[in-house]
């Protein structure tokens, strides 16, 4: 057996206890010819017992999953004539079959029929089914007398042995997913009964009133009303979302790392935990799993298990195999395994002398292993720097040495002699240093820049009002070079103010940024030159930095990646006139940086931007543990989940409108896009809001418009107004922002909270509640005077209790969790309070229902219009998402309701892709668009009737968009399930009378503009902005009392 199928079947050997012995030279099993050829035989021998055994195994499991598959199909046949039968009893009438779904009703007449014929033992199993690992079994044909010789028959054996290693693997696998087959088989069994038990109860109960239930026999009901019960504990995080294109266990990884990340490790870190030893997934899936916890378990600075688990990746799968051998260095040698590492390296030389950042990661690793083997300071520091210098040597720049050969090596005591470059410098650099009480890294930072070879330079510092000797070593150095200036500012600002500054007094044909802690190689400048000046279409250049200590080991980025070295952001080095266009920095306390170059590209291009080749190590950056990028709240993993996250999905919305032509100009009070208030800068202090509003913000339709339309409200009231984004868990974490909300923000000034920002509020609002069942890692510390959930989706999307979302207990301990308390859960209509009051797994429901809110004076300005009478076509239509949801679930339904294939006009918008599924072609009368292809007010505008049929278990909570409708002025039907909300605000009727009600209202002028105005009513009185105070006033009321009580 090769060493490459050995790394992949190891772990199946272990599990069949038929581990061989491999040779250490080969990798093959007995790889010397000389072999004894008895051992060999009696190895074969007991493979090939194994492997018969492995056979019998897979068809006795294989056997049992069929058996069971069948006794399942049987019992659904069985007991969807059992509740038949049982609902007519129960209704006396053989009419009453209509409440039974149509799959039960079907199911419910083919086994009457068949009851006589049906054979109810399970059906023979194909004995004679031929297995694919037989296929492959070998067959001991091999003796004395057909090989000519002890070494072709030793040859012969363990190819043999190779081959039923193979075949018993294969056998093993296939017997383990059998038997799991058949234990799901058997679960599902037992939950049939329940399960139609529910699916026949919940179509009673669907008639939307509980005293239906009463026809159920008593032993119905109780089974339904256990398995609604049982059916709560399950995760509703869990669960296939239809339409979501994702399997409910969450196996993609790439999803699984990236919730990781975005705040949701608490959840998404067991999973991927499983995934590494779930041998169902493939090898590559499992590899991925196990290096993104390596990469975890890296930045949570547990470097050991991050080498292990780094090796086991590798083991599992070789796929990027030069990015994951790079991590595995990296977590060795933080581990203090440098040994390790060395002899890995060792292994893998050639690869190691090709690529820098292996190179680099040689010279780290042989530093720390000659410290551990007592070598003195000054060998160890002329290792790492010979292997430092082994690295730049291709990209011939100046190697680094010691400035002071008596001082030990440190990122203070480094030098590069570079001559001065002979080409002529017309062009004059500006380099901006920001410097708050830098005095102890300024002078390094400076001798660096002195030494440039691009002579044609000016060096401004920056004080950010030092109260240490900053400005004084600035005036010294001054003194000596006239390129150095120094600026003082009057208020502290930060760095990002500073640089603004700086580029104030700028008299450069180019502006670059230096850091107060980096240090500068001799050529930097020049060679960031050569290469923008070699591309006149560029407007700017970069380049890359080495993170290190102050020793000058190697640190790397912050995360393990394919490279040890970064784009060094500050190293940006832009023509003049991109200032005079764009401004400069955005006044923020981090990535400020990234902003300013995705503005550069936004207005110029991606192309705009060169960079100098990634071998030019051009600069160190000094890691300091005390810098903004390792603080908590703006550490560099908030990128994923924080403040640098939510900062970059701000400033990118905006960008968007620049490559459409819009303003780049950034002023320095900024304006162009709002900044989550823990990247502002701002005198420390805890803030207070009127309102703490919560939300997915990533949202389009239903729960975010509604709680956008609170926010408005509020704002319109003149309250002080904050924000926070928690996506739901099922969806996708990276998703951007829905640009509505930053419009909003932006707008209204409402501040954007982050994880780390602490604040006080009169209340939080919670507009939907679904994303309270999974907790983030951090949270924004909010102390809360009262908490309102707004139940605009119950916990199940349909009422036979499937779809589940969330468990309403989950969510309670939740809330406990951040405010410390439940809070008050608000329904948004009658139907709602009353679903919530049959469940006891909801707390009792606010009073008085908080229907949807929209601003009536817009919505309800136009007058009402009714434009029938002759031969125009009447319109109909909806607006709303394209889910299954949303749509009848039957075929006939489907085209009565949206009239299919008549003499009407129908458009929606939103898609209609589901629709067309089902009916297998695009109706001609129907008109489709997408989600915003046009406002929703400028839609409904060309309706005259709006008309919303969805899923007919499906729980509508209030039904936003036929609200609309009616605020527009149009007739608005609906089937019954919605009287309860709406009462005659809306006509009500089956789909089969959809057209006919159309032909009505459009020949009675009267009675159109006299069912509009009820509607148009409705709104007015129960969803318009104007109340909300009113809302608020009475909730603090009700609260205030229940205090005192």
């Amino acid at each position: 057996m090769t060493g490459q199928h050995q790394s992949q079947d190891d772990d199946m050997l272990e599990a069949s206890g038929e581990a061989l012995p491999i040779d250490g030279n080969t990798g093959t099993p007995h790889a010397s010819k000389g072999a004894d050829i008895l051992a060999l035989r009696e190895e074969f021998r007991s493979l090939l017992d194994l492997n018969a055994a492995l056979r019998l195994r897979v068809e006795a499991s294989e056997r049992a999953m069929r058996n069971a598959a069948a006794a399942a199909d049987r019992q659904k046949d069985q007991l969807a004539y059992r509740l038949g039968s049982e609902l007519i009893a129960a209704s006396r009438s053989v009419s009453g079959l209509v409440g039974l779904p149509v799959s039960l009703r079907r199911a419910y007449r083919e086994y009457r029929i068949d009851l006589s014929k049906r054979d109810q033992d399970a059906p023979s199993p194909d004995d004679a089914a031929t297995h694919p690992a037989e296929e492959t079994a070998p067959a001991f044909a091999a003796t004395a007398e057909n090989v000519r010789s002890q070494v072709e028959l030793a040859d012969n054996l363990r190819a043999q042995i190779e081959a039923l290693q193979q075949s018993n693997a294969m056998l093993l696998e296939r017997a383990v997913q059998a038997d799991q087959a058949k234990r799901r088989s058997k679960d599902a069994i037992s939950q049939i009964q329940a399960q139609l038990a529910y699916r026949l109860g919940a179509d009673i109960v669907a008639a939307r009133s509980l005293p239906a239930m009463l026809k159920l026999p008593f032993a119905l009901r109780h089974t339904y009303a256990d398995f609604k019960r049982n059916n709560r504990q399950g995760s509703a995080g869990k669960r296939v979302k239809k339409g979501d294109g994702q399997a409910s266990n969450h196996r993609n990884i790439a999803d699984l790392e990236a919730k990781m990340w975005g705040g949701f490790a608490r959840y998404a870190h067991p999973e991927l935990k499983q995934c590494v030893e779930d041998r169902s997934l493939s090898s590559s899936q499992r590899s991925a799993a196990a290096y993104a916890l390596a990469r975890w378990s890296f930045v949570e600075g547990d470097f050991s298990h991050a080498a292990d688990l780094m090796d086991r990746s590798i083991r599992l799968h070789r796929d990027n195999i030069r990015e994951k051998r790079l991590c595995q260095f990296m977590c060795l040698a933080q581990a203090g395994r440098a040994a390790e590492a060395d002899a890995l390296m060792r292994g893998m030389q050639a690869k190691v002398d090709s690529f820098i950042d292996f190179s680099l990661m040689q010279a780290d690793v042989l530093r720390r292993k000659a410290r551990l083997e007592g070598q003195s300071p000054s060998e160890c520091d002329q290792i790492y720097l010979n292997g430092l210098n082994f690295a730049m040597a291709p990209s011939g720049m100046a190697p680094i040495r010691l400035a002071d050969p008596a001082k030990p090596l440190s990122i203070w005591n480094i030098a590069a002699h570079a001559p001065a470059s002979q080409a002529v410098q017309d062009l004059k650099v500006s380099i901006i240093i920001p410097a708050f009480n830098a005095e102890k890294t300024l002078t390094m930072v400076l001798e660096s820049l002195s030494a440039q070879t691009w002579r044609n330079i000016e060096i401004i510092v920056v004080d950010d009002c030092s109260t240490d000797d900053t400005c004084a070593l600035v005036e010294r150095f001054a003194a000596n070079d006239p390129r150095v200036r120094l600026v003082r500012r009057k208020v502290n600002g930060g760095a990002y103010p500073s640089r603004n500054d700086g580029v104030e007094v700028a008299t450069g044909d180019f502006i670059t940024v230096c850091d107060s802690d980096d240090w500068s190689h001799p050529e930097k400048i020049e060679r960031q030159m050569q290469e923008l000046l070699a591309n006149p279409d560029c407007v700017a250049v970069l380049s890359h930095w080495l993170r290190v200590d102050e020793d000058l080991g190697v640190v790397g980025s912050w995360i393990p990646k394919k490279s040890l070295l970064d784009m060094n952001f500050s190293s940006l080095l832009v023509r003049r006139e991109v200032f005079d266009r764009l401004r400069g920095w955005d006044e923020v306390r981090v990535t400020g940086d990234a902003e300013f170059r995705s503005r550069i590209v936004a207005v110029y291009g991606e192309a705009s931007i060169c960079k100098v080749r990634h071998n030019n190590i051009l600069s160190f950056s000094l890691a300091r543990e005390d810098s903004l990028t390792r603080s908590k709240a703006t550490h560099m993993r908030s990128l994923y989940y924080g403040v640098r996250g939510q900062y970059r999905d701000s400033y990118r919305n905006w960008h968007l409108s620049l490559e459409q032509g819009g303003d780049p100009y950034l002023p320095r009070t900024n304006g162009r896009f709002p900044v989550p208030m823990g990247n502002q800068r701002r005198p420390a202090g805890e803030q207070t809001f009127d309102l703490v509003v919560i939300c997915d913000f990533v949202l389009k339709g239903g729960a975010f418009v509604s709680t956008m339309n609170y926010i408005a409200a509020a704002a319109r009231s003149g309250l002080k107004i904050a924000a926070v984004h928690w996506r739901k868990y099922e969806l996708n974490v990276e998703s951007p922002l829905n640009p509505v909300f930053y419009d909003a923000c932006l707008k209204h000034g409402i501040a954007i909270l982050t994880p780390g920002d602490i604040v006080k509020a009169k209340t939080v609002l919670i507009g939907y509640p679904a994303v309270l069942q999974n907790l983030p890692d951090r949270f924004a510390k909010i102390e809360a005077d009262s908490v309102i959930v707004l139940i605009n989706q119950f916990a199940t999307r349909l009422v036979d209790g499937s779809d589940r979302q969330y468990e309403p207990e989950v969510i309670r301990q939740h809330l406990v969790e951040l405010f410390g308390t439940p809070g008050t859960w608000i329904p948004i209509s009658h139907w709602v309070k009353r679903l919530m009051q049959e469940d006891p797994t909801y707390p009792e429901p606010y009073s008085e229902p908080w229907h949807p809110m929209v601003d009536t004076d817009t919505w309800c300005s136009e007058p009402i219009v009714w434009r029938g009478g002759g031969d125009r076509r009447p319109v109909l239509g909806r607006h709303g998402r394209d889910a299954y949801t949303k749509w009848p679930s039957t075929l006939e339904a489907l085209k009565a309701a949206y009239c299919v294939d008549t003499d009407v006009e129908v458009k929606f918008q939103g898609g209609a892709k589901h629709a067309r599924g089902m009916l297998g072609y695009s109706p001609q009368n129907w008109e489709v668009q997408h989600f915003d292809a046009t406002p929703v007010s400028t839609f409904l505008a060309d309706l005259d009737f709006f008309i919303h049929f969805p899923h007919e278990l499906y729980i509508e909570e209030f039904g936003r968009a036929p609200m609309e409708g009616m605020a527009v002025g149009k007739v608005t039907i609906l089937p019954p399930q919605f009287r309860e909300t709406f009462g005659d605000a809306a006509v009500y009727c089956e789909p089969e009378k959809v057209l006919e009600t159309v032909r009505r209202f459009w020949t009675d002028e009267a009675a159109y503009r006299a069912q509009a105005q009820k509607g148009r009513d409705f709104v007015v009185r129960h969803c318009n902005q104007q109340q909300f105070p009113e809302r608020l006033e009475a909730f603090a009321g009700r609260a205030e009392r229940l205090k005192r009580a």
